[in-house]
């Protein structure tokens, strides 16, 4: 087992007696990138009737849309805390949920669609759950991640300390490029697309000085991390 993608689930693990699983447990609206992400999968798929498979769905907020969108599809929700677990039973009641972390996590039978927003980037090796995700597709299938991507040709890999939630040493900041992700793509022979995510809203600071915000430059709206890092944002749609 590779060390990013072990300390990257210890990371997790460790924040379920944490305050900053708060964030994720209000009752919310979709997010502009994930009405963006509803945008998309109707694209690949005007109709749907398969199985559709949201990793990391925390409440629910992205499978409850998808099953209004497709009533006839089999959703499944995996994260890997149950507080969150419990507001999505709530929110999704025709859902299958499955409490477990990716590392130990293998569906049953193959999928035909997965959603995994926000996944890659706790990953200091993105190669390793990407290619896991990628085999658990059926054919025909639509792997559909959101996350960090660098624009230019260089990879990121960070390390913060959060001293406000929990004072330790944390990753989740990794950006690979979209070069180099395309590159590990065209290597296994995958059809893939990067689209670049524009926030079309302003968005404040919050209490968690962690969590992202907006900052403006001239007429551009940068997307900004507590740790003064830009983060450019792009979904990545990957075909079997």
């Amino acid at each position: 087992m590779r060390r990013g993608y072990r300390s990257a689930i210890d990371r997790i693990s460790r924040q379920l007696g944490n305050r900053q699983i708060e964030a994720y447990l209000e009752d919310r609206d979709l997010k502009e990138h994930e009405r963006r992400q509803l945008e998309i999968i109707a694209r690949e798929f005007p109709q749907f009737a398969g199985s559709a498979m949201d990793l990391g769905c925390a409440t629910g907020a992205l499978l409850k849309a998808l099953g209004e969108r497709y009533p006839d599809a089999e959703l499944t929700g995996v994260d890997i805390a149950p507080a969150l677990l419990d507001g999505a039973r709530d929110r999704v009641p025709n859902a299958r949920f499955v409490q477990a972390d990716l590392e130990v996590f293998e569906p049953d039978e193959p999928v035909d669609l997965i959603t995994a927003s926000g996944l890659l980037s706790i990953f200091e090796d993105f190669a390793e759950p990407l290619d896991r995700w990628l085999s658990w597709l059926a054919p025909g299938g639509r792997l559909f991640v959101f996350g960090q991507f660098n624009s230019s040709n260089v990879d990121r890999i960070v390390r913060f300390r959060n001293n406000d939630f929990g004072g330790e040493w944390e990753g989740g900041f990794t950006a690979y490029s979209v070069e180099t992700v395309g590159a590990h793509l065209d290597s296994s022979g995958w059809s893939y697309e990067f689209e670049r995510f524009e926030l079309p809203i302003d968005l404040p600071k919050g209490e968690n000085p962690i969590r992202v915000h907006t900052a403006r430059v001239g007429d551009q709206r940068l997307l900004l991390n507590g740790a003064n890092l830009v983060c450019e944002m792009f979904f990545l749609t990957v075909r079997a």
